[in-house]
Parts: structure tokens; sequence; C-alpha cells
């Protein structure tokens, strides 16, 4: 897509294994932390912001970890060889597998951890660091992305055919955001046969009335419009979704940094994943509402769950594999 933009100063990125800093984090909860690990808890942190990024958006590296403990005989067991036993949960062990080759540091970190009086305890204060990342993962990308939609991606006035946020939205509240804004109101209400009505637009502006996480939005499609008579034609196509995967994963929505392209490379991730597309899509849900965090009300582990369901669901090889070339042209 060739667009005029706004110069900006795009966010880094943490690496594989050596912890570098985090621009997009600032001054936050997420920094303040970081700044207090010790090396190694900083390179377990980096290692849970990949999972988030390059993985599954959600997951608790303890449960991973703890398979190495389900052998009796551990210390004569090689690590190789425990991982490939069938008393692991091969998802589990799966999970395993891509941190261990993700992060060569944490195979011996787990070795002294086996070795230690209290090995489950040990275990306990790897995993803690790799899940705050992993947290601190969503919420620094919710972060960029929110002042990312706010800036309408740097676009220059006119450089597309839907134009910037009027009113604009505020990047400091989300009071403005969501159903409460007339532009995100019409991306934002949910698509289904038939169409809700104004009366159940309004229900859903009432305090603590959840949409169910199985539903589809407008801005997921391409042209920000559903074709009734065919729902999978421009589905997850819609710009809003691909100027948001290039900010998280290229540092910005029309000019790809190439210290994030090189990050993204190491950590194996040459295409597009369905994992990535579904990622972001739940990130975007978020943003564009006027929620205020993104693990509290909404269930957005069910709606990134739905949407890896639908892309990975044998009757959608051909349309998940027709995505993914189109992602990558």
């Amino acid at each position: 897509m060739s667009s005029t933009h706004r110069s900006s100063s795009p966010p880094n990125t943490p690496s594989s294994d050596t912890p570098q800093p985090d621009l997009r984090v600032g001054m936050t909860k997420e920094a303040k932390r970081e700044r207090r690990r010790e090396a190694h808890e900083s390179t377990l942190a980096s290692l849970g912001r990949n999972l988030g990024h390059f993985y599954q958006m959600y997951g608790s590296s303890k449960a991973a970890l703890l398979q190495v403990f389900e052998v009796e005989d551990l210390e004569s067991d090689p690590l190789e060889r425990r991982l490939g036993s069938s008393n692991f949960d091969p998802q589990l062990a799966t999970l395993l597998k891509w941190m261990l080759s993700s992060c060569p540091s944490l195979s011996p970190m787990l070795e002294d951890a086996a070795s230690d009086p209290d090995p489950s305890a040990a275990l306990s204060k790897l995993a803690r660091p790799i899940d705050q990342g992993w947290g601190e993962a969503r919420n620094t990308d919710t972060a960029a992305l929110k002042s990312a939609v706010a800036a309408n991606f740097n676009l220059e006035p006119g450089a597309d055919e839907f134009g910037d946020w009027t009113p604009r939205l505020i990047v400091t509240g989300k009071d403005n955001w969501g159903l409460n804004h007339p532009q995100l109101s019409v991306l934002m209400t949910p698509v289904q046969d038939p169409p809700l009505t104004d009366e159940d637009i309004a229900k859903l502006r009432q305090p603590g009335c959840l949409v169910p996480h199985d539903k589809w939005y407008p801005w997921m499609w391409k042209g920000r419009t559903v074709d009734p008579s065919d729902p999978e034609c421009g589905f997850l196509r819609g710009d809003l979704l691909t100027k948001a995967w290039r900010v998280i994963y290229f540092g910005s929505a029309l000019v790809p940094m190439r210290h994030r392209i090189n990050a993204a490379k190491e950590m194996g991730f040459s295409r597009t994943t369905t994992h990535s597309i579904a990622y972001i899509a739940t990130l975007m849900r978020f943003v564009l509402s006027n929620e205020r965090r993104i693990d509290f009300g909404f269930d957005s582990l069910g709606f990134y769950r739905e949407l890896l369901r639908f892309l990975r669901h044998p009757d959608q090889t051909e349309f998940t594999s027709n995505l993914l070339l189109w992602w990558d042209e």
C-alpha cells in the first residue's frame, strides 16, 4: 500500500534471548518492574513477551515447565528424552520445546531448578517473570495501538478513503471510544443476521452489558463493510487490522523498521501466522472499544480462541491458505 504519512519515531521491541529496553513501555508499571529485575529475570520476561507476540496470546509457562518434573528419575533422564515422553501433555510439551529453542539460557536454568532442594518452588520462580512478560506484551502492545489508532497511524489527511477520526480520539481516556464514538460505533457494532437495531445498540452502551466473544465486527473486513451474501469475502483483510499488525511486528504501519524485521526473523517469524492475525485482532477489538482493561470484562481469551478455531478448522483450509498468502503479498 502506498500512502503518505507523518513522520514519527516508531517503538522498539525486545530481542529473543538478550533483553533490550522496550520503548513502548515508557515509565509504566511494566517499565519499573523491568528496571528492578536481575539479568536472568529480564531474559525470562523477554521470553514471555516473545511468547505473546509469536506463539500464543495467553497461557501459563509454569504449566509447561512443570512437565519436566513429571518424570520420577529426573537427573538420569535427559531433557530431550523427557520431552518425548508419553506422560507429557502434547500442547504443553510443544510449548516447552518452543520456549527452549527461543531462549537457549532457559535449559541450564531448568537444570538448576531440578537440582534445587525445593524444585517446585524454584520452577515457580522461573515461571513468574515469564508470565509477567507474557502479560506485559498485551499491555504494551495495546498502548502502542491505542496511540497509533488515535493518530490515524500518522496518515496525512485524505491519504485514504476513510479519513481521520471526528471527533478526535483521546489517548488519555476511553470515554469517547467504541460505541460512544460516531465512527467507531458503526465499526464496533457486532455483525449478525438480522442486524442489530438501534434499540439493541443502545442496550450495548449500558454499563455492564457485554458482547459475546464469538461475534465479529465490521472493521475486520476489507472496506470496513460486510457483504451479507458472502460474509467470508474480505474477512480479516481490514485496513485497521493490517495497519495494526505492521505497527506491532514491524514498528510502523507504512514503513517497516529493519531492526523489527530482523527481530521477528530471529524468532522464526518470516511469514504471517494464524496466531499473529488472531492476536492483533484481539488487541484491536479491545483498543477500539471503550473498555479500560483488556483482561477484564469482555472475554478476550474466548475471542482469540474463537478466531483460531475458525482459521484452523479443516473446513476453512482453503480460506486460511488464501488469507495467509494475501497477508504475505
